[in-house]
Parts: C-alpha cells; sequence; structure tokens
C-alpha cells in the first residue's frame, strides 16, 4: 500500500462526535509526498465544551506492516481539541520502520478555536495518546521526529520503542512533552543498540506547572555523537528523570546525558548503569528541542549533567559499573541559582580515569556545595583533571573510598567555599601517589574544612599541596594515617675507607705505545672506569673474605 502526493487514510469526526479508528495491514506500507494516516476531530462550530461531564477517546491508528516507510514530510497522527477527550493511541509493528524528510508519528491534544478566542485557560483537556512501536530496525533522518505532547492542561502521552537496531541521525528526535499545565509523560527505548549522530535528541520536557516525566533506555550498545538525551522544565514542575541500563556507553564530541531545570522545579536525577562509559571531546552545542537547528555556537563537553539555574535543586547523578573514563568530559551536578547543587556518586568495579582536563564536580553559586563520592577497589587515576565541591556558602565533600591504587599527576581534588570549606577523605588506598597534585579544603569567610588521609603507602611530590586553609576564619585539619615505615632499613652500608687510587686504572698498552700507531678503546659512563683491574663491588654484597683491603 503506497500513499503519495498528499493522499491520505483518515478518520475524522466533527465537533463532539468521536472518530474511529484506522486499522492497516500490510506487507509494504509507504507514505511520501505529504501523505498522512490520523484520527482527529475538526471543530466547525465555536462550541462551548464546559458542561462536558466525561473523558472519552478519539481513535486508533493501528498498523502492521514488513516494512513501513515515511517519507518528504508525511506523518501519522492522532489528535484532539476537544476538553475531556483523549486522542487516540498509535500502535505499530513492523519488520523495518524508516522515517525521513521532516516526517514524523506524533499524537497530541491542542486548544480549540472557541477556548482560544474566548480566553478560556481552564478547560479540562484530557491527554495526548500513546505510541507503542515494536520494529527489527527503526531510522530517523533528515529532522524527523516520533512525538507525543500537549498543547493543554492534558498530560503528554507515552512513548514506548522495542527495536533491534535504533538509528537517528541529522536533527531528528524523539519527544515527549507538556508544554502547557499537564505532567510530562515517559519515553521507554528498548533495544540490542542506539547510536544517535550529529543534534540528535532523545527528549522528555515539562514546560509549566506539570511535573516531568522520565526517560528510561534498556540497551546492549548506546553510542552518542554530538547528540543529547534530554530531561527539563522551564516551569515550576520537577524535571524529568533518566535511567540508562546498557554494557557500553561512549558520549563523544559534546554529546550528554542531561536533566536541567531552568524555571523554579529541581531537575531530575541520572541513573546509569553501565559496564564501560567512556566520556570524550567537545562538540557545538545545540537546543535539543529545536530539531530544526537550534546550533547555540558554543563548544560543551560530553558528559553526564545535572543542573538548575533558578530556585530548584539539582539532581543526584549515580553511576555504576566496572569503569568510568573520561578525556576532556565532564559529570557535573551545578546549581547557579538558590539552591544546593546536587551529588554524584559512582560505584565503579574496576576504573575511573580522568585525563585531558575532565572534571567530576558538584557546584553552587549561591548556596551550600555538593557531595561527591567515588567507592572502587580498582584504580583512581587523574591527570590534569580534578575532583571538585565548591560552593558560595559551605564546601561540600569529597570522598575517596577503597583499596585501590590513587595516582594523581598535575590533579586537584577540592572542597573549596566562600564560607566554611568543605571535607575531603581518601580511605584505604593501597598507594595514593600524588605529583605535582593538590588536595585543597580552603575558605574565604569561614574556617578551613578538614582533609583526612588514610592509605598503605603515600607519596606526594615536593611540588603537592595539601591545604585546609582560611582568608579569614580559622584553618581546618589535616589528618595522615599510614603504616610506620623503617626508611633507614632499606639503606645500603657504603665501605669506610676509599679504595685506593691503583685500583682504579690499569696501564693501557696502546697509550705506551711510541711512532705512528692507531689506538682503540672505550670510554665508561663515569665512576669506576670500564678498564679497571679491579672489580669493585659494595661491601654489603660481599662476603668477608672478598672485601678489600
Amino acid at each position: 500500500m503506497h500513499l503519495e502526493e498528499g493522499s491520505y487514510a483518515r478518520n475524522a469526526q466533527i465537533d463532539n462526535a468521536l472518530s474511529g479508528s484506522v486499522s492497516i495491514t500490510s506487507d509494504e506500507l509507504k507514505l511520501k509526498g505529504k501523505s498522512f494516516v490520523s484520527t482527529e476531530t475538526v471543530q466547525l462550530f465555536q462550541t462551548n465544551y464546559s458542561n462536558k461531564t466525561e473523558t472519552d477517546q478519539n481513535g486508533s491508528v493501528d498498523i502492521t506492516s514488513k516494512v513501513f516507510e515515511i517519507h518528504d514530510s508525511s506523518y501519522v497522527k492522532t489528535t484532539t481539541v476537544i476538553p475531556m477527550r483523549n486522542a487516540g493511541d498509535i500502535t505499530i509493528d513492523t519488520g523495518s520502520l524508516e522515517l525521513s524528510g521532516n516526517s514524523s508519528l506524533l499524537s497530541n491534544t491542542e486548544p480549540n478555536a472557541y477556548d482560544i478566542e474566548q480566553g478560556i485557560k481552564d478547560s479540562a483537556y484530557s491527554d495526548a495518546g500513546s505510541l507503542e512501536i515494536t520494529a527489527q530496525t527503526l531510522k530517523l533522518a533528515d529532522r524527523s521526529k516520533i512525538s507525543s505532547d500537549s498543547f493543554t492542561s492534558g498530560d503528554g502521552g507515552n512513548v514506548v520503542i522495542t527495536t533491534g537496531d535504533l538509528d537517528l541521525v541529522n536533527h531528528s528526535a524523539i519527544y515527549a512533552g507538556a508544554l502547557s499545565t499537564g505532567d510530562g509523560a515517559k519515553i521507554e527505548i528498548n533495544s540490542a543498540s542506539m547510536t544517535l549522530i550529529d543534534k540528535l535528541a532523545v527528549v522528555a520536557d515539562v514546560r509549566s506547572s506539570g511535573q516531568g516525566g522520565s526517560i528510561g533506555i534498556k540497551l546492549e550498545e548506546m553510542k552518542l555523537d554530538n547528540s543529547l538525551i534530554f530531561g527539563s522544565t522551564s516551569g515550576s514542575g520537577k524535571g524529568s528523570s533518566i535511567t540508562v541500563e546498557s554494557g557500553s556507553i561512549s558520549l563523544l564530541n559534546g554529546a550528554r546525558i542531561e536533566s536541567a531545570a531552568s524555571g523554579a522545579g529541581a531537575a531530575g536525577a541520572l541513573d546509569i548503569q553501565s559496564v564501560q562509559t567512556t566520556i570524550i571531546g567537545l562538540g557545538e552545542g545545540f537546543d535539543p528541542k529545536d530539531i530544526e537547528g537550534g546550533e547555540t555556537g558554543e563548544q560543551v563537553a560530553s558528559g553526564l549533567v545535572t543542573s538548575t539555574s533558578r530556585s530548584g535543586d539539582a539532581g543526584t547523578i549515580r553511576v555504576s559499573g566496572a569503569s568510568l573514563e573520561l578525556s576532556e568530559g565532564l559529570v557535573s551536578s551545578s546549581s547557579v541559582g538558590e539552591r544546593a547543587a546536587g551529588s554524584i556518586e559512582l560505584d565503579l568495579v574496576e576504573r575511573l580515569e580522568l585525563i585531558e582536563g575532565s572534571s567530576v564536580s558538584v557546584s553552587s553559586s549561591q548556596a551550600d556545595g555538593g557531595d561527591i563520592r567515588v567507592s572502587t577497589d580498582g584504580e583512581v587515576y587523574l591527570s590534569g583533571s580534578e575532583l571538585t565541591a565548591s560552593a558560595a556558602g559551605d564546601g561540600g565533600s569529597v570522598r575517596l573510598l577503597g583499596s585501590g591504587n590513587v595516582f594523581m599527576t598535575e590533579g586537584t581534588v577540592s572542597a573549596e567555599a566562600g564560607q566554611d570549606g568543605g571535607n575531603i577523605e581518601i580511605s584505604a588506598p593501597q598507594t595514593l601517589v600524588l605529583q605535582r597534585s593538590g588536595l585543597v579544603a580552603n575558605a574565604i569567610q569561614g574556617d578551613g574544612g578538614n582533609i583526612s588521609i588514610m592509605a598503605e603507602g603515600f607519596l606526594p611530590s615536593r611540588e603537592s599541596v595539601i591545604s585546609a586553609s582560611s582568608e579569614f576564619g580559622l584553618e581546618g585539619s589535616i589528618e595522615i594515617e599510614t603504616p610506620e615505615t623503617n626508611v633507614g632499613g632499606g639503606l645500603v652500608e657504603l665501605p669506610e675507607r676509599l679504595v685506593g687510587a691503583e685500583v682504579n686504572l690499569s696501564d693501557r698498552c696502546a697509550l705506551m705505545l711510541s711512532g705512528d700507531v692507531s689506538n682503540f678503546f672505550q670510554n665508561g659512563d663515569g665512576g669506576v672506569p670500564v678498564w679497571s683491574s679491579v672489580n669493585y663491588v659494595p661491601s654489603v654484597f660481599l662476603g668477608d673474605e672478598n672485601r678489600e683491603e
């Protein structure tokens, strides 16, 4: 079945009448040239629906096909403009599903013309429909979109995708939003692999008083390249939470998993469970809610991010798995508003690596700091990077817990603050090595923080700094607990007398010859010359009978 050049399969009714459903079964279904499949209610009269008392639902769209393609601004849509009427659901079961050229699968609720003209804002609208998609392969390209959103007091609908291979390219998006006073919905993705390349986004968005929804993703492999998984709120509602479970996660060239609050609401939490998580590089920033472009022109780091810019709290970030590796990467919970930053918890079995200016940070520009906890029995390696909990108020804390080795080269662990300094705890590593690095819990107005180190071995270089000072308050405390080490027990006892000069040099026959003769000999590297007639070894390695007298 092919629909082309504006053709359509549509079930529509007028005003109070309910639309029926559309059901299509085909080996191959293709929509091209602004063609569409829809169910909807068409408003012809300026009707007042305030007396409507029961909730009903428009018809659904059900498609079963071995191959389903939507191209050239074509779409499948369910919608409602009637209060107390849900939009229809969309269900798709196919072998392969492909959207390209600004095409879409969408369900939404919209205010009707009467409410708009009369300025009525309190009509009890119902919810957008849900989208349930099952496909062996799913590809979105060239600004195409799968979405369920509400422009009314109704809630957004859920988007559930089950596929073997999910591939998004070139400004496409999966979206669930509440753009008025309704609550957000959930996005659920189950796939073997998921690849997002070139300004792609999976977005759960609320913009008014509604509460955020959620994004839940279960995969074997995830790769994001200059793309985003994004939960947001710009109103008083809480932002959407994000959970990702995957065998491996790669965030490249400015790619992020992020929850942000730009209104009075709090940002949502991030919960990342992955065997191996890799975060690398910078990329061009963009607005994930604008698939038409939205480039910001600034360079942003790849990372895991929660943030708040007004009166809400920043969200918590939890990462669990075998390893977390960052190069020019970022794990950050920040607040530039009135509330505190969130906390960061890293539970890793094998390794935490931060290189090339990477950062794990919690920061508050007006409030108290958050906390960072790293728990691992594997290695922690910082090179030119930082773990930092900074605040304008009282500092947060940084805790490194576990029995592995901690190596820092030009790295920093910091809990600095405008008021009382925060706390730094490094507990039970086998070895703590500081090479031109710093442990800093300084304060400005209040007292310095506390630094506690308990390690089997502690090796700081002379250039390293451990400081808990205060500019105007009292100094904090520094406690270092390591096992007693007898350095003298490893020294070598040198002989009391110098070896005689006669044993250092032996005659070199070539130098005693006269006339026009050639000679060859090899110079040593200093110390006892290689042509010495006596093999000299420090007396500690010789028995008494072999010592030189």
